[in-house]
């Protein structure tokens, strides 16, 4: 009879094989887990708190148990239930994902593969497993998504004391921990290395689950201050030193001037392409590669007067007359239409929003990806998608840049 969680995993495991291809599997499951939708790729992308959503579904907890490790997880859970070390009323400690993640970890660890494929092993399992457990918890502190205005003050409030703040996104955030998780300093590496005693086990599921919760609690108190001061985000160079309810105003009223603006300034690169616009862009998009967006831009200067100048042009005055459409028709529910970043935020989310079926969206977004796909030669469906919204978001704020640039 099985007493330990050792005895129940050895039970239900016996036909897991831990080899390269097992290693394969869990690239994929991470990669595409992380790449699911334009949230996730947002989320892990970024740095804000709550405002893409970010869940570990049923679907992806299934094919961990029926494609990644292929055993029988509803019977494993009784059994684990029935253990005399095990509390059936915790959620966490016994949770049947959460004691597979650590038993997989030491699988691997004990296993006969090279070292590097272990330790890549090893990272991915404990990558997974935050997923997971931040799935969690950011479903209940945030059931619906945040004001990305407020996500955006909340980051730029934080202190160095946030490793958020250190490392830049989620995604580097976690690998960051799995690290230390993993290493020889960890204070669980008895129970990765043994998987006992069962008690051990369970800490080390309990201690990672609640660093994360502490961690997002800690930001959520920062969220909330700032949510009750009504504090807002304006980010540095062209769009902190306009009036933003001014700027809007002017554009809506002359709208066709911006146009032929935005038109004029693609032929030639120095008055087209800014560093500053460009960086604000990439602070805006995290998931936007740099030389993919540059690459577009020097694409649609290069093309302006060739084979693609209808395809330009019709872009750039579609953006501009859905954006400012869009403002007008909005503008009160737009959480502070004085912002100007506020603004542009409300626009990135529209340009992200694949539900949208406007004919005008459409026409944007396949015409954006048309230059991004021939400028960079990319195929890839999420790169393509994070360029597309980044060369949107390049073009609207360039455009709105008229008066300070000249």
């Amino acid at each position: 009879m099985a007493n330990t969680l050792k005895d129940v995993f050895r039970k239900y495991t016996s036909d897991v094989k831990i080899t390269p291809a097992l290693i394969q599997e869990l690239r994929v499951f991470e990669s595409q887990f992380v790449n699911k939708n334009e949230d996730h790729i947002a989320y892990f992308g970024g740095n804000l708190l709550g405002v893409h959503p970010m869940r570990f579904k049923q679907t992806d907890y299934n094919a961990w148990f029926d494609v990644v490790l292929v055993i029988d997880d509803m019977a494993l859970q009784e059994d684990i239930f029935n253990l005399p070390a095990i509390t059936r009323t915790h959620k966490v400690g016994p949770n049947v994902f959460n004691q597979s993640c650590v038993w997989l970890i030491h699988a691997i660890r004990t296993s006969s593969l090279t070292d590097a494929l272990k330790r890549e092993g090893e990272l991915l399992v404990a990558l997974i497993f935050q997923y997971r457990l931040m799935g969690s918890i950011l479903s209940r502190f945030f059931p619906y998504p945040a004001d990305e205005a407020i996500a955006q003050a909340t980051y730029k409030a934080l202190s160095r004391k946030f490793t958020l703040k250190e490392h830049g996104s989620w995604k580097k955030l976690f690998v960051a921990r799995a690290e230390e998780l993993l290493s020889e300093r960890s204070i669980h590496t008895k129970a990765f290395l043994t998987h006992e005693p069962d008690d051990k086990v369970l800490y080390a599921i309990s201690d990672i689950h609640t660093r994360l919760k502490q961690l997002v609690k800690d930001m959520n108190d920062v969220f909330y201050r700032i949510r009750a001061s009504e504090s807002r985000v304006s980010s540095g160079g062209m769009v902190g030193e306009q009036d933003g309810e001014k700027l809007i105003r002017d554009v809506i009223n002359k709208e066709r001037d911006y146009i032929r603006y935005i038109h004029t300034t693609i032929e030639t690169k120095t008055s087209f392409i800014k560093d500053d616009l460009v960086e604000t862009t990439l602070e805006l998009m995290h998931t936007t590669s740099e030389k993919h967006l540059r690459d577009s831009l020097l694409y649609m200067i290069n093309n302006y007067n060739g084979r693609m100048a209808k395809d330009i042009q019709m872009l750039t005055q579609e953006l501009v007359v859905y954006s400012m459409d869009y403002v007008q028709t909005h503008r009160d529910t737009i959480p502070n239409p004085k912002d100007f970043q506020s603004v542009v935020l409300r626009l990135r989310g529209v340009f992200m929003a694949s539900k949208n079926n406007e004919e005008s969206i459409q026409k944007i977004r396949q015409t954006a990806e048309k230059i991004v796909r021939l400028a960079t030669g990319t195929r890839n469906p999420n790169t393509l998608s994070a360029a597309r919204t980044g060369l949107l978001i390049y073009l609207l704020l360039r455009t709105l840049a008229k008066d300070y640039y000249g």
